[in-house]
């Protein structure tokens, strides 16, 4: 008589993972996300950085072309006054008819195709206003009575403009002296030449930041 075993089989697991092993991947994840963000947030600021100083660089670099321009054709030629005047001050870093002029002159008109400089004259005056560094201009030595300036903004976000006024003098026999002056007028009854050589005016310029930049240009160069 044959005798029947009965075996009880082991019960399955259930395929998964235990509440523990998930939380833990939740961790690493979480971890893993907040790194990379930061990598991402960091890369997306430097990038905006680079932006503006690329924009800063090239705004910086369009002043010094107008400004290097301006004080290569600088001249001491007369101007009227537009109500039929003679100007009495050929340059001056102080303009008594606008209180906001950092540097007024005159200089000869853009060249032509040939290179050769124009004979028409122009009324230049630099001007810091309201944190920009302003150009403006009259376009006639002669200007009509009322005529108004013309001109726009070459620079902004600036706490101050400074200008001076460098130069090396020799007084007789003595060793050469450099000379600085903040406050330079050339005054028409003083000047028997239209042409002017020799020195630089230096332009200080302090941005909202604090930082302070300073621009030297060589005139009639």
């Amino acid at each position: 008589m044959g005798v029947t075993v009965m075996t009880m089989a082991a019960p399955k697991k259930d395929a998964g993972f235990t509440l523990v092993e998930v939380l833990i991947s939740l961790f690493i994840f979480a971890l893993i996300s907040t790194g990379t963000m930061g990598a991402m947030l960091q890369t997306f600021a430097a990038k905006d950085r680079l932006n503006t100083a690329s924009e800063e660089l090239a705004e910086i670099a369009a002043f010094r072309s107008i400004v290097r321009a301006d004080m290569n054709a600088l001249t001491l030629r007369p101007m009227r006054d537009g109500v039929g005047g003679t100007e009495n001050f050929l340059v001056a870093t102080r303009n008594p008819a606008e209180n906001a002029a950092i540097l007024t002159f005159s200089r000869l008109g853009r060249s032509n195709f040939t290179g050769a400089p124009r004979g028409q004259v122009e009324r230049v005056r630099y001007l810091f206003r309201d944190g920009q560094f302003i150009r403006e201009y009259l376009t006639h030595e002669n200007p009509a009575q009322r005529e108004s300036w013309t001109g726009r903004a070459l620079l902004d976000g600036l706490e101050d403009v400074d200008v001076t006024y460098r130069n090396r003098v020799t007084f007789g026999n003595a060793a050469p002296t450099d000379v600085e002056v903040q406050d330079w007028i050339i005054l028409r009854s003083n000047v028997e030449a239209e042409t002017f050589e020799g020195g630089a005016i230096e332009f200080s310029l302090t941005d909202s930041r604090g930082v302070e930049t300073a621009h030297l240009f060589e005139l009639g160069q």
